[in-house]
This record gives structure tokens, sequence and C-alpha cells, in this order.
């Protein structure tokens, strides 16, 4: 976490590095990567080099565009179609369903049918079992054409799996694919699901913006989702003592460690109404951020995202802080290293 030092009448900026676990789903790319018999394999070159006394390392890289976790465009198998630059963004990003289901050959209709697809709009399908690589030598799970059609009847966007192709090896024709594409289905192959437990996770797999090329290497990634009960890392008996410091005519009461009322992590403290004149007091057993919030930055902290906030990192005990401007502003303690801090707040100043 950044650590910025208090400065009355200073704004800083702060990102908050709690949130969801991201699951990294894309195998990883080297010269071991398995690729399409008689597709090109992945090398690498040092053009430029530190050691030869360069004042860069450059690599070149030469491999299929089918290496690796990726998206195929239309291009692929249809003459004329769309490339990977035209791919819908929308459909490699937003909430996805992980199912299990291991397996070495077709995935029938009658299977995807005994799902309960309502309202999935990205499927990714786990067949392989945990710490088994994918080699063409084993064999590998596909799609038959009828179940293809199916993920377009039931309103998909997108379906990923976690082998070399949704249709059977041998395939000439790609019938699954052409299914997948005629029911606006996004098409995702080659991922690694061996450490994603079945349910629902947001997907984030974008293909490069590649102009002519009939498929896009992606760093697909799964975001599991958040824990309401900390959600935006707030506990929620914290948010409890700010509604009731809410309530009490905008003057916190005093949370005093010596009886007990130790604030967890991440707590809020109060909203209330301040003027330039009144000073925020906070005392506390640990170093620890010390910031003032107004609504708007206040509902980005709650939600994860980047904020700004007047105050700073807090050393010493107590620390002051004069609002920049009237208005209502809430006070939040941020812990150092996950841990609980003591704190008592005043407001001093106009009464």
């Amino acid at each position: 976490m950044e650590k910025p030092v208090v400065r009355d009448g200073i704004l800083q900026r702060m990102r908050r590095p709690t949130g969801p676990r991201i699951l990294d789903i894309s195998p990883p790319v080297s010269v071991k990567a398995e690729v399409w018999p008689g597709d090109t394999a992945f090398t690498t070159r040092r053009v430029m080099d530190l050691a030869d006394g360069c004042s860069c390392n450059v690599t070149t890289v030469q491999t299929t565009v089918h290496v690796g976790a990726h998206v195929d465009a239309p291009l692929h198998f249809v003459e004329g179609g769309a490339d990977a630059a035209d791919v819908e963004l929308g459909a490699c990003v937003g909430p996805a369903r992980v199912v299990r289901m291991p397996r070495r050959g077709a995935v029938t209709r009658e299977d995807l049918a005994a799902l309960d697809l309502e309202g999935v709009e990205r499927l990714l399908l786990a067949t392989r079992k945990a710490g088994m690589p994918a080699r063409f030598r084993d064999g590998f799970a596909y799609l038959e054409p009828d179940a293809a059609a199916l993920l377009g009847e039931r309103g998909l966007r997108l379906f990923g799996i976690d082998t070399f192709s949704v249709d059977h090896p041998d395939s000439k024709t790609l019938e699954s694919h052409r299914a997948l594409q005629r029911g606006g289905v996004t098409i995702l192959e080659g991922l690694d699901l061996s450490s994603a437990a079945a349910g629902e996770y947001e997907l984030i797999a974008l293909p490069l913006r590649l102009v002519g090329c009939d498929a896009s290497p992606v760093r697909a990634v799964l975001r599991e989702p958040g824990v309401p009960a900390r959600r935006g890392g707030l506990p929620r008996g914290a948010r409890a003592r700010a509604s009731s410091a809410g309530a009490a005519g905008g003057r916190i009461p005093e949370h005093n460690p010596e009886e007990g009322d130790d604030v967890e992590l991440n707590s809020v403290h109060g909203r209330f109404q301040l003027l330039p004149t009144d000073r925020v007091r906070v005392s506390l057993d640990r170093p620890a951020n010390v910031m003032l919030l107004d609504d708007a930055n206040f509902k980005k902290y709650a939600d994860g995202r980047e904020y700004n906030y007047f105050g700073g990192h807090s050393v010493t005990s107590p620390v002051e802080l004069a609002p920049p401007r009237e208005g209502a502003w809430t006070v939040v303690v941020d812990a150092d290293e996950d841990q609980d801090v003591a704190v008592k707040v005043e407001i001093v100043g106009n009464a």
C-alpha cells in the first residue's frame, strides 16, 4: 500500500490493494507449449542484448496466433470472416460460469441440456483433471455440433474450453466452430482451468487487435466474487458505527480503546458536516492511514476503486486534520498490514 505522509491542505491519491482474488487461467507460453501439429511452434530470438553492450534487451517472437489461451475469430473457419481485430470485446469481459465435466471425448447436446444455463452468458468448460497438462497424445474433449448449436440457442455470448479445439481433432469442416459462430458465440480455447472451482466468476480475456489474423492469444483471468460482509474492505460493524454516528447530530461518539472498543481494519468512523475551522483529532495505537473522504470519493473507496482523500499516513498520535472545505466528510482509518487498530476520534473547533 502507498504510504503518503500527512500534510495539511494536500490532497493525496491512493489505490486500494484489497479485493477479490484473481485466478490466471492462461497456460504459460514457452518453447514447451504444444501447438496444433504442423502449426508454428513458439520460439524467441534476442535481437538486442544488454550482454552485448546494447542499450536494452529486445526479443522477437515467432509462433501461431493459436498458441496458449486464444480467441478464434470467424476468419479462422469462414472465408472473408471477421478477423481478430473485430472480435466483440464485450463478449470477452463479464460474468462467467465454470462447469467441471471431466472428459476425453465428445460433449453432447444432452450433456449441456442437463446444465442450468439460465442467465449464463459465458460458459467455461473444465474437462481435464487437475494437474493433467494438455497433450495431443492424450486426446481431448470437444463439442458435438448440435451441442454447440444449443449454446447459441441458450443465448451464450462466449464459450471457453481447456482443450485445443471445440471441434473433433480430425474434423476438416469445423462444424462446431461454425455452429457457435452462427449462434453469436465467441470461441475461447486453450484455457487452464485446473485452479478454478466450479462456480461464478468475472472473466477477462481480451484479444490483441491483430488485423488480418484469424485468432489472437489472450491473457485470460477469472476474478472471484467479493465477500459481501467485507465489501470494499469495510467491516459490517464499522458501517453500523458510522450509521449511528451520523444519527448523533454530526458528532461521532468517542471510540475509547480503554473501554474495549477496538475498531476493525478499514473502519468508517462517521459521516458528518464539517466547517474549515473544525479539526478531526484521531488517536490510534499503531501507524495507519487517517483519511477524510467526501461522499463521491467514499463511494469509490467502498467499491474498491481509485479515490482521492485528504490526509495521509500517520506514525504519531494523535493526528489532527482540518477539512479543505465545508461539507459532508467521512473519517476512515486504514490500518497497516491487515492489523486491527484501536482508535479514538474527537471533533474539535466549532461545537
